[in-house]
């Protein structure tokens, strides 16, 4: 589950193509002030080259401070994420920046690691064929996993902390 402030209700789309599972939704619990959202997806990657995944978007333009708490992640998948992006577009080689958090612990998949990354991870990228960029930024905390991404004119700042406030 997702928790936010003052957000709008999201939209949900796939990008690409890829096995959906038959559960795929996002609930708006609360869309507004406190803002909260429950996400079932599916997917392949939203990383590297080119994305395969389901995600939950708004519109925005300009600058933008967008802060969430993660206060879970069901660990089906050593590499199964959940956070914030920023799309130029909904293409698949769109130019983006993420903010994910993966899961803690024991996961169901993959049979040969079967223990999540436990990380936060800066992704971006720059133009096509340019997706394999990342910096780790940690342990997520859960249930107090805080993302924030930010933009100040052409700058995409990413942070995280487990207290809302540092």
């Amino acid at each position: 589950m997702v928790d936010a402030q003052g957000l709008p209700a999201l939209t949900i789309t796939n990008l690409g193509s890829f096995a959906v599972r038959s559960q795929t939704s996002i609930i708006n619990n609360d869309p507004g002030v406190n803002s909260s959202y429950s996400i079932v997806g599916g997917g392949q990657e939203l990383w590297g080259d080119f994305d395969k995944g389901i995600i939950g978007y708004f519109q925005t333009n300009g600058d933008f401070d967008v802060k969430v708490r993660v206060d879970s992640l069901q660990p089906v998948h050593r590499y199964a994420k959940t956070g914030l992006l920023v799309r130029e577009n909904l293409t698949t080689t769109s130019r983006m920046v993420s903010l994910f958090a993966t899961p803690t612990g024991p996961t169901e998949l993959p049979p040969d690691q079967p223990t999540g990354e436990d990380t936060v991870e800066f992704n971006f990228r720059r133009a096509a064929k340019d997706g394999s960029n990342n910096i780790g930024l940690g342990s997520p905390g859960y249930p107090n996993a805080w993302l924030r991404l930010a933009r100040r004119g052409n700058i995409i700042y990413g942070l995280i902390g487990h207290d809302g406030t540092n």
